[in-house]
């Protein structure tokens, strides 16, 4: 694989279809991806002449506050979640142990969508 910087012209529609593959897209929502690609600097991993991955670096990195009622609401240290983005723990087992807390099928929405292997400090990559 080769990277580059992301081509709006050439890598939009890759980026659109990689996104919404992983569900992290829906259809209609695509001017807030175009809005979050321009605001940060992305890059492209290329495979076969076509985008396949899409990385940014922002400047200055930031959160905003917000809430949603109809969305349900996860609350976590910056440890617990670090370490459920990590893969070292389940969101399950770190509503048990850490301080992590939310509805129960949030939790279990969690532990399916962070099934990723234990970490290893050792990993060449």
């Amino acid at each position: 694989m080769m990277s580059r910087p992301y081509d709006p012209e050439r890598d939009k529609e890759a980026v659109l279809r990689i996104w919404r593959e992983i569900g992290w897209l829906t259809k209609g929502k695509e001017p807030s991806l175009d809005t979050w690609l321009e605001g940060n600097r992305a890059f492209v991993a290329e495979l076969n002449g076509s985008a396949e991955c899409a990385v940014t670096v922002g400047e200055e990195p930031r959160a905003e506050p917000g809430t949603h009622g109809s969305l349900p609401t996860l609350t976590a240290s910056v440890n617990a979640l670090s370490r459920l983005w990590l893969g070292v723990r389940h969101a399950s087992g770190l509503a048990i142990t850490d301080d992590l807390a939310g509805p129960p099928a949030l939790l279990a929405e969690l532990d399916t969508a962070f099934r990723l292997p234990p970490p290893k400090l050792d990993w060449e990559f």
